[in-house]
């Protein structure tokens, strides 16, 4: 299972607070350093990171966002009679479930510290004596 979304609005909070509103001293998103404004004259997406203001919210940190999501792939096999009957079974099984594939977005969010990626991997195997 998974969803496609394209051309959805986000504002990016990790742009307004981990980069455009960050002092330095805290969780910082590698692209306040790289892509900050340094010298004077210097043309850059973000502001030097010794101005300590708050960013406004302004319409600057919404972001269109295109993303592609795989939440779960559940996958099962039935072994054929022929080899149950040899291991005096009457079923055999063997499923995987994985959860939290993949996320492809062209919008670098931060997930957080609540609920972060948590990729899940489960193994079955169901037999009938």
């Amino acid at each position: 299972m998974g969803s496609f979304k394209c051309g959805g609005y986000l504002y990016n909070v990790t742009r307004a607070s981990r980069v455009e509103g960050t002092t330095g001293r805290t969780n910082v998103d590698r692209r306040a350093f790289d892509s900050r404004w340094k010298e004077v004259g210097d043309i850059a997406l973000y502001r030097n990171i010794t101005e300590h203001s708050v960013p406004q919210q302004t319409d600057r940190f919404v972001e269109k966002e295109n993303v592609l999501t795989i939440t779960s792939v559940n996958l099962g096999y039935e072994f054929p009679q022929r080899i149950c009957q040899k291991m005096m079974l009457r079923n055999l099984r063997l499923g995987v479930n994985l959860s939290d594939i993949l996320r492809f977005s062209n919008v670098k969010v931060e997930r957080g510290l609540d609920y972060l990626y948590g990729n899940g991997f489960e193994f079955t195997l169901s037999t009938t004596f």
